[in-house]
């Protein structure tokens, strides 16, 4: 689904990530398009303390440092994302360090990074997006007086508070905030917010009321992600008076693809409308299964101080997106989520009928699993994913 370079870059930023977190890859799904992004999550104090010391951007040092120590302040967020951005062009050389910057300006993207993503011409090498994921009781009020400054490292702008007081007060009863981002690195708005609770008809209502010139992005969207289970609405706060004219769309379902057929028609409208191509479509569907020292040989890790042995990566489809434009053709992407899991995380130790542990490598891999342990490995990973899901997100995997 990648080319070597992407997979090269793809290596270089994971060997900085701290063992076991869960990783989302964003990819690409048009013929050509080579970029793939890296997404993880931080979820405890412990990985947010480890990611603060390699950031060198400082509000975002100093945020995640603070919901680390639990001081009271920022208890509304559940956890973080950070993307890292990896370009198909890259710097030759990056600093070390990051030179001190004056609060409001915009400095250099930290070494690490988290979250959903713009346009190609809006992105910088090594872009650092911060996304604070929040929980339910959070208050408008709360997210322009204390987690907007604490993102940005500087006050939001008027138009960024009106921006966000307003589009949270046109929400629906059936949706809610659930991210926002911290574009930090990137060109155009500061700021994105995240909801969820609406499906493709009430969006484009909802957009209809907050900005009629962005709503007829949506146009035609329901015919091509109609009947998922899960959506998202993703718009970007600014840079001018009011929101920006690309939206973003994510949909998903509650099974993995061995699970629920809607993966596969979804894919198919996208293959048809010519937003994916029918390769990167079968390699969607191809991708959750688990990995374990059988199938990756030589690649498996032989042991690290941080990462419990034996255990599986789990491989898993968490959602597809479109990013939408009035007037422009959407574009398609897919995000992938990985997880290296202990022995004992996995919970229901696979065995076949002889009582022999199968292989349970990819069901697309070369060594396939006998009927029942094929049988076993979807139930698995179909149950790590919904339980992934209940925990870290309630509406996508990652």
């Amino acid at each position: 689904m990648v080319s070597p370079a992407a997979s090269d870059r793809l290596l270089a930023a994971g060997s900085k990530l701290p063992a076991g977190c869960l990783v989302a890859l964003e990819l690409r799904l048009e013929a050509g398009e080579c970029q793939v992004d890296l997404a993880y999550q931080v979820r405890t104090p412990a990985e947010a303390t480890a990611v603060a010391a390699r950031l060198r951007h400082a509000p975002s040092q100093a945020l995640l440092l603070r919901w680390a120590a639990a001081d009271g302040t920022v208890e509304p967020i559940e956890s973080f994302w950070l993307e890292h951005d990896l370009p198909e062009t890259q710097p030759e050389t990056q600093p070390e360090t990051q030179p001190e910057t004056q609060p409001g300006t915009r400095p250099d993207a930290p070494e690490l990074a988290g979250g959903p993503s713009s346009t190609r011409s809006s992105r910088a090498a090594g872009a650092c997006i911060l996304i604070a994921k929040l929980r339910r009781e959070t208050t408008p009020r709360w997210l322009v007086e204390a987690l907007l400054p604490a993102m940005l490292g500087a006050e939001p702008s008027r138009s960024e508070r009106t921006l966000v007081l307003d589009a949270c007060a046109r929400v629906p009863v059936t949706g809610r905030p659930l991210y926002v981002f911290a574009l930090h690195g990137r060109a155009g708005a500061r700021l994105r917010l995240e909801l969820i609770g609406l499906a493709p008809t009430a969006m484009q209502r909802y957009l209809e009321e907050l900005a009629p010139e962005v709503a007829p992005a949506l146009d035609g969207i329901d015919q091509l992600v109609g009947g998922a289970d899960r959506y998202h609405l993703s718009f970007d706060i600014g840079p001018g008076p009011s929101i920006g004219a690309r939206v973003g769309v994510e949909t998903s379902f509650r099974h993995q693809p061995d699970r629920e057929p809607g993966w596969t028609a979804m894919l198919d409208r996208l293959v048809q409308a010519g937003l994916c191509c029918p390769e990167r479509a079968a390699a969607l569907l191809r991708w959750p299964g688990l990995d374990g020292p059988r199938q990756l040989g030589h690649s498996w890790p032989s042991g690290h101080d941080d990462l419990p042995l034996p255990g599986r990566l789990v491989r898993c489809l968490s959602h597809v997106k479109l990013v939408c434009r009035p007037g422009a053709e959407p574009r398609a992407k897919a995000y992938l989520v990985l997880q290296y899991l202990p022995r004992a995380t996995t919970t229901h130790r696979l065995v076949t009928s002889s009582g022999r542990e199968p292989d349970v490598g990819s069901p697309s891999g070369s060594s396939a699993p006998s009927c029942s342990g094929a049988r076993a490995l979807t139930q698995l990973v179909d149950r790590h994913a919904q339980l992934t899901c209940r925990l870290q997100n309630p509406d996508h995997i990652a």
